[in-house]
């Protein structure tokens, strides 16, 4: 036998039956032990490579699938014979059922992304094979909905919940569920007949409080209240500006003063006198704050009948008595001594009589 090449040797054995019909194809050539003697040499050529996908292997600086790659068939090197197939790293005939033979390699097309589909249909970085159909690799919590779009059930309108429940015009998808859309956000909606339009309805004097409610022309919006032009530290009452730190009859009011929101204070009872926003008593009851003095509105000569408010901001101040005249209940009065009476507005003899 020396001397004797690989073929020469494989003659000899197909004599001797070693071989059987058709062993002697110079792609399928075996040993005495039944091994591929073209590849026998090169079942050690397997080198991983950790820059190719975890169901590949690196052979020769390639990354190759060693369950259906004809060339590498189990293992780096080894190349199945002419008409072989590789099927799950095995030499074979043909591919099992399930699988297509693409260019001698048994695939999945439903699952294979270099022959998706069909043989040679391969799919682009970024998507996988799926159910035949390249689709995208969708990051959580995305996922991968109809058409090859990738979508957060949890917040995406056109997959609401799940693939393709789309939300309204006039919802929004928020925590998986359809709710109505505020397209003014943080300002109010109002809706007209003409139309709707966003506002802020905190300085709107047109839409002041809610839609709608507009302001007087004197007036304008505060805090969604209407309110007058009135100085820092004014309230409008009214329509009239007071201060109610000492206002008798809006004692502590508040901006809106009662109609357009706000609290319309207190009016002071008759004695009492706003300090601070609040109604104290005064020295005597029975009086009124006039001109920062308690005064007794019945008898008092400059406030006869004076009520409370005494004018500032309301009721009456009152009227001071002319010269000779007294404040009696409230009214000026002309007081005669005894013995006279009042005669056309003097004091005459009461003997003598008016004329």
């Amino acid at each position: 036998m020396r001397g004797v090449g690989v073929v020469g040797a494989c003659a000899l054995l197909a004599a001797c039956g070693g071989l059987t019909a058709g062993a002697a194809d110079a792609g399928s050539l075996v040993d005495a032990s039944g091994a591929d003697a073209s590849t026998s040499t090169l079942r050690d050529a397997s080198v991983e490579a950790p820059e190719c996908p975890p169901t590949q292997a690196s052979c020769s600086g390639l990354c190759v699938n060693l369950e259906s790659n004809p060339d590498n068939c189990g293992t780096c090197g080894a190349r199945c014979g002419a008409g072989l197939v590789c099927a799950i790293g095995t030499c074979t005939v043909s591919c099992s059922s399930g699988t297509t033979n693409c260019s001698r390699a048994c695939v999945n097309t439903l699952t294979d992304s270099d022959n998706c589909g069909a043989c040679s249909d391969r799919c682009v970085p970024g998507t996988v094979c799926d159910g035949g159909t390249c689709t995208p690799v969708c990051t959580p919590p995305e996922v991968n909905c109809s058409g090859g779009v990738c979508a957060d059930l949890s917040s995406d309108p056109s997959n609401c919940g799940s693939c393709g429940h789309v939300c309204s015009q006039l919802a929004d998808c928020e925590k998986s569920q359809c709710v109505p859309y505020d397209p003014c956000g943080t300002l109010t909606n109002c809706v007209t007949d003409a139309g709707s339009f966003c506002t802020n309805t905190s300085t709107d004097s047109s839409n002041c409080g809610q839609c709608g409610h507009a302001c007087s022309p004197e007036q304008v919006c505060l805090s969604g209240m209407c309110q007058g032009i009135c100085a820092q530290g004014q309230v409008d009452c009214g329509g009239k500006c007071i201060d109610p730190m000492t206002s008798p009859m809006f004692c502590g009011a508040t901006p809106g003063c009662g109609v357009d929101g706000g609290w319309a204070g207190q009016p002071c009872p008759a004695g009492f006198i706003c300090t601070g926003g609040i109604c104290p008593v005064c020295d005597a009851p029975g009086t009124v704050l006039c001109d920062g003095t308690c005064v007794d509105p019945a008898t008092n000569l400059q406030h006869c009948g004076a009520t409370i408010g005494c004018g500032m901001d309301a009721g009456s101040p009152g009227v001071a008595c002319p010269q000779g005249e007294v404040c009696l209940a409230g009214a000026c009065a002309i007081v005669c001594q005894p013995g006279f009476v009042v005669c056309g507005g003097v004091c005459v003899a009461a003997d003598a009589g008016c004329p």
